[in-house]
């Protein structure tokens, strides 16, 4: 029985926030050491923004390593799944479930010809 980190809802607010806590793998007990935020934020031109913030504690031997190491890693993968939700948004629910969302910034492999 493998134990795997994961994530807790620690707060909901309707349609403009959801919170969340990471999930201790040892214990299964959220831990606040690790959250991250969606916050949706009402602006002009009746268009809405989406804001997302995570703060991670590293602690022990080593943090500073992990942190250079892990922090470009999700900055990349933040990056591509709020350009999905954009596409996402922009596109009125064009894009099915389950289907990925050309987001314009992943090259393109080339067929073999």
């Amino acid at each position: 029985d493998k134990k795997m980190p994961g994530q807790v809802v620690a707060a909901i607010e309707p349609e403009r926030a959801l919170v969340m806590f990471g999930l201790n793998p040892e214990t299964r007990e959220a831990d606040e050491s690790a959250t991250w935020v969606f916050l949706l934020e009402e602006i002009e031109g009746g268009r809405t923004r989406l804001i997302t913030r995570q703060r991670l504690t590293y602690d022990g031997f080593g943090a500073s390593i992990l942190w250079h190491v892990v922090e470009p890693i999700n900055y990349v993968m933040e990056r591509e799944m709020l350009l999905g939700i954009k596409a996402r948004a922009e596109s009125g629910g064009s894009i099915p479930r389950g289907q990925s969302a050309d987001t314009g910034h992943r090259p393109k492999s080339k067929e073999a010809s």
